[in-house]
């Protein structure tokens, strides 16, 4: 098996393999569908948890020649991380007044 093409998704990938015997292709992905914290929303996480935004991680990433996420996916998972965060602060408001 050969690799044929290489899909990214920021920092998740997707490698697509092809059998040159038997012509067959085979989808490999860099992370489970079941993982509780995909690896883009926990680098956007720790570079938040840092103070850190898109420049830091991007800067950090290419410091160990790893090809970054876009911009924009990192404001979609910034997106994503801060309506965590709130949910979180008002369930434990909400647990403090009771």
């Amino acid at each position: 098996m050969s690799i044929v093409h290489e899909k990214r998704y920021g920092l998740r990938g997707c490698f697509i393999f092809k059998c040159k015997m038997f012509n067959v292709e085979l989808l490999v992905n860099t992370e489970k569908d079941s993982q509780e914290m995909y690896v883009n929303r926990g680098a956007v996480c720790g570079t938040m948890s840092t103070g850190g935004g898109h420049a830091q991680l991007e800067e950090m990433m290419s410091s160990m020649n790893i090809p970054t996420m876009p911009a924009k996916t990192f404001r979609k998972r910034h997106d994503d991380v801060c309506d965590g965060w709130e949910a979180t602060a008002l369930n434990e408001m909400k647990l403090a007044v009771e």
